[in-house]
């Protein structure tokens, strides 16, 4: 009984406002994480992700004019599922520069033709028999795992967990015949101070730039410990 009390005043020290009838929330059945047990409070308001990456897959879009070898990308730091896309935006005989997009549409890079690429997606586009043209575009399908599992947030993550996915509130109990987390996705106002990082976040600029993505998924973040 104590646990669920304690539980409870850490939720309350987090989360400061939410929707009604558990709207900010979703639970996420997967197995209990031995890494959130290390942390104070079992990684109550820990930021963590989701490693839901799959298989990655690039084609030329039909239409396309160039023919050059797309050869094996793989996922990087802060890849998550989706349709990305490489357009050529500076063609060039037997080369060329291509932008990478993400799925939410914003630039990711820039890929130059021949030359290796390291990013959130990696690989290399090739020059082919038929130059590419301006325009051209390569979609490549970052597929999303069928049974994907919660995890702390880590940005060196490359298997979706790079990326914040909410804000761990209720972790499973393996006394549950059913494991589920609860997590706070959307539409809360939270106490920034007061949340729990993974080992993989060693820096400032690293919690920043995670505050900043939850800030752009609708969450409202309060810089003192309590409001």
């Amino acid at each position: 009984m104590s646990f669920i009390v304690n539980l409870r005043q850490r939720i309350s020290d987090i989360v400061k406002d939410e929707e009604e009838k558990l709207f900010s929330r979703e639970s996420i059945v997967g197995p209990v994480v031995a890494a959130f047990a290390a942390l104070t409070d079992g990684g109550v308001g820990a930021v963590v992700g989701l490693a839901n990456v799959g298989t990655v897959t690039p084609v030329i879009r039909a239409g396309s004019t160039g023919n050059g070898a797309l050869g094996t990308w793989v996922a990087g730091a802060g890849c998550f599922p989706g349709i990305w896309t490489l357009m050529c935006v500076e063609p060039t005989t037997n080369l060329g520069r291509f932008e990478l997009r993400d799925p939410n549409g914003l630039p990711r890079g820039i890929v130059t033709v021949g030359s290796a690429f390291t990013g959130p997606l990696s690989g290399t586009i090739a020059d082919g028999a038929t130059d590419w043209a301006g325009g051209d575009v390569i979609d490549i399908t970052v597929a999303t795992l069928a049974a994907p599992n919660l995890a702390l947030y880590d940005p060196a993550a490359t298997n979706g967990a790079g990326v914040p996915y909410g804000i761990l509130l209720i972790p499973a109990d393996a006394n549950q015949v059913q494991p589920v987390h609860v997590v706070l996705r959307r539409h809360a106002t939270v106490a920034a101070a007061n949340l729990a990082w993974g080992a993989g976040v060693t820096t400032q600029a690293q919690k920043d730039a995670a505050l900043l993505f939850l800030l752009n998924t609708q969450f409202i973040l309060s810089n003192r410990a309590t409001v």
